[in-house]
């Protein structure tokens, strides 16, 4: 028995050391991706983006508020490629992530419903954007009314 508690705090340990190892290696590929983007090296920054996601989804899960954050750079990145397509969908991907949050700030889904809608502006999505920033400024108009009471 007691070989066994300890082999389950040695594993335990050896987790909870893999994920600081993760989050650090995540910190350091979104600084790389951050620098690369700021660069205007668009395709490498693509590349160190989708590795942050993949990471991300394994540290985090699907539906954090970290993943959302790296979807929103992949999707800005791809919008930079003017590869709308992709752009949308992971703007979309991180927009669905932050509504369904509950520790989203307001400010964050504003932004992310603006950075959706430009990208559909740009892709000739009138429709869809227009929608997009009607969004924003309702969740945006929510927030003023319940901070004036």
């Amino acid at each position: 028995m007691k070989k066994i508690i300890i082999l389950i705090i040695l594993l335990s340990v050896c987790i909870i050391h893999a994920q600081t190892d993760d989050k650090e290696t995540l910190k350091k590929i979104n600084q790389n991706t951050s620098a690369l983007y700021q660069s205007r090296k668009f395709d490498e920054a693509l590349i160190s983006a989708r590795q942050a996601v993949d990471l991300s989804i394994k540290i985090y899960g699907v539906e954090a508020l970290e993943t959302a954050a790296v979807y929103t750079n992949l999707g800005i990145i791809y919008r930079e490629k003017q590869e709308y397509t992709e752009s949308i969908e992971n703007l979309r991907k991180a927009t669905d992530i932050f509504q369904k949050n509950s520790k989203t700030k307001v400010e964050e889904l504003v932004d992310a419903f603006e950075t959706l809608a430009f990208s559909q502006t740009l892709s000739g999505a009138s429709k869809d954007a227009e929608a997009n920033y009607l969004q924003a400024i309702k969740i945006a108009g929510d927030k003023k009314g319940i901070e004036s009471r």
